[in-house]
């Protein structure tokens, strides 16, 4: 009887390729938010002030910025507690909430762009999960939120994880709960995670008893973290809620957004009508993919079929059917996310924009499906389509990496949003540091004070009437307040001018600096 002799598998290296690539996304994050990074959006207030608060007092408390409110703090509503929460150890160890903020973006970073790699490569091989990797690292739009004090970051990490869950151990759908049930608690539009795996666990083979017991255990985890936090928000305001469900409607200024912001995004370095022939050449290379690919696939026969023939811990190894597979579940979660975003913006809050912000965590998982596909078609096309390709990818990556380069060199530079130079070196703002001690601060940038004056100030009225302003001084005098009136005006705040022509005299001005000017009201 002859033995076999053992095959001994060559090393594939994909941890350590994994680990390098994210390391150089992290090494990215942390030089383009060195001083005066990160960015602060205004989002930040929140987020930053609700770790200091659970650090300090284990309650999620921020600024209530109403002018007309009698309470100083409110129980954080508007975002879940996720990045608070992670924030808040290094704070209660004494770290400044920017670097620690810093420290989680680049990790996020690290772990993003590290299962981006592993994802794909376990599709389509490294070649295929390196140009998934690069790809995702210099889309703007998912680049961008990294430079800043934001929760995509994390939520990208959390994911990503969640999607190699689902492909990896779909026979184990607790692990894709657990890691959508964090997702969610970190964004709200996470909870598009937490349908996506029940969505797929419910298309997975078996019999139908099989899939619901599938989808109610990765249901589990999420349903129980959205349910305390909403039980939580209900007792801390009183019978409040996170938002007030109704219709809204007049979405179509919203998709019109959305649109725009996705013609963007295919057509980098490209302005205004320029853009549109670009953006319908990706669009028609995108059909044709997608096109190939269900001629070379059927999902559902890779879905059954594969798993008929798969172990018990997930699909079968060839190319193809993972292939397959993996792009099957990121389509399911980009469909999920899309949808929630969709009724989100109907049912729960009119303002929510589809700018590049909200549509990068389907910019990535369209990048990641996209690489896939390619790779999965390029051994079988001939030489014209390889070369048509190639040709494609490289320049929209080339243009994306350039805009991606700009981006991180303005924010080293002059700092995004309100790390802005113009406004740590506010001379009205260096005014409030030194002379208003114990003074009631009102402005139309209480963002700014936040950061640069470690001071809460409330906000003054946008759209004033003259009761408006008659009731607002009445509200500054009797609390021996300031006005912090900036003179500037943008997207979040409205310039002080017009209330403060409304505002009855007398009025006495404190100080007057080039970027605005403080006032105060007589008793």
């Amino acid at each position: 009887m002859t033995s076999r002799t053992p095959i001994t598998r060559l090393p594939t290296f994909r941890v350590p390729l994994a680990v390098l690539l994210g390391a150089i996304a992290c090494w990215f994050v942390f030089s383009w938010t060195q001083p005066a990074g990160p960015g602060l959006d205004p989002d930040a207030v929140q987020y930053v002030s609700a770790a200091k608060s659970f650090a300090t007092h284990g309650t999620f408390q921020v600024p209530d910025d109403s002018w007309d409110s009698p309470d100083s703090v409110d129980p954080l509503t508007h975002f879940p507690p996720g990045l608070s929460t992670v924030l808040a150890a290094p704070v209660a160890l004494g770290a400044d909430p920017l670097q620690a903020a810093r420290v989680v973006n680049g990790v996020a970073a690290l772990v993003a762009i590290g299962m981006v790699f592993l994802f794909a490569s376990w599709a389509e091989g490294r070649v295929a999960g390196t140009v998934a990797a690069i790809a995702v690292g210099v889309t703007p739009a998912v680049a961008y939120v990294f430079l800043d004090v934001l929760s995509e970051p994390l939520f990208f990490a959390l994911m990503l994880v969640t999607l190699a869950c689902m492909v990896w151990r779909p026979r184990s759908p607790l692990w894709a709960g657990l890691g959508a049930a964090a997702a969610a608690m970190v964004r709200y539009a996470g909870v598009s995670v937490i349908a996506a795996v029940g969505v797929w666990s419910l298309l997975l083979p078996g019999t139908l008893r099989e899939r619901v017991r599938r989808a109610m255990v990765a249901l589990v985890p999420g349903a129980i973290a959205l349910g305390a936090w909403m039980v939580r928000t209900r007792l801390e305001t009183n019978g409040g809620g996170i938002r007030e469900f109704k219709v809204y409607g007049q979405i179509v200024p919203t998709l019109d957004e959305g649109v725009r912001t996705l013609v963007g995004w295919s057509a980098p370095l490209v302005g205004g009508l320029w853009r549109i022939a670009p953006a319908i050449v990706a669009a028609c290379a995108v059909l044709v993919l997608a096109r190939d690919a269900m001629r070379r696939w059927s999902v559902r026969e890779r879905l059954s079929g594969t798993w008929s023939r798969a172990d018990r811990s997930g699909p079968p190894g060839p190319p193809g059917p993972r292939a397959a597979f993996a792009v099957a579940a990121t389509l399911v979660l980009a469909a999920c996310y899309v949808a929630v975003v969709v009724m989100a913006r109907l049912f729960a809050d009119p303002g929510i924009p589809l700018d590049e912000r909200l549509l990068s965590p389907l910019m990535l998982l369209a990048i990641v499906a996209i690489v896939i596909t390619l790779s999965n078609g390029w051994r079988v096309w001939r030489r014209t389509a390889r070369i048509v390709a190639a040709v494609l990818l490289v320049c929209w990556a080339g243009a994306s990496a350039w805009v991606t380069a700009q981006e991180g060199a303005y924010a080293v530079d002059t700092g995004n949003d309100y790390a802005d130079e113009s406004w740590f070196g506010s001379p009205l703002i260096a005014w409030v540091r030194d002379h208003a001690a114990g003074r009631e601060l009102y402005t139309n940038y209480p963002t700014a004070l936040y950061f640069h004056a470690d001071r809460w100030a409330r906000l003054m009225p946008k759209a004033p009437t003259p009761d408006t302003a008659r009731a607002f001084a009445d509200v500054v005098a009797q609390t021996h307040g300031l006005i912090v009136a900036f003179n500037r005006s943008s997207r979040f705040a409205a310039s002080a001018t017009a209330l403060m022509q409304l505002v009855p005299p007398p009025i006495h001005v404190v100080v007057r600096t080039h970027d605005g000017a403080i006032y105060e009201l007589p008793r």
